[in-house]
């Protein structure tokens, strides 16, 4: 049986996101309109959030022109994987 964690959308609602699926799938999957989102893939940088809460895995690399050492709490939805319930906010 495949593990479901609780991710917390900053001050809207929460939803369910699979050990193994993206945030941006999450996201996309539970008709989520405030996400913007383009390549699903990590280079075009539309997806990004902010983790506030939780433990996460990067799964794929993410453009250095979006994402940087200075936004370390900034992440593309669509690199991420949960590994526990989290709390985040859609940028």
């Amino acid at each position: 049986m495949r593990k479901q964690y609780v991710i917390s959308i900053k001050e809207k609602t929460n939803i369910s996101c699979y050990e193994d699926e993206t945030l941006l799938n999450a996201l996309y999957r539970n008709n989520m309109q405030d996400i913007v989102f383009g390549c699903f893939g990590g280079g075009c940088g539309r997806c990004l959030i902010r983790v506030e809460k939780g433990v996460y895995e990067i799964i794929r690399r993410m453009s250095k022109e979006h994402i940087n050492k200075e936004s370390d709490d900034k992440l593309l939805a669509c690199c991420v994987q949960p590994r526990s319930n989290m709390e985040i906010s859609i940028l």
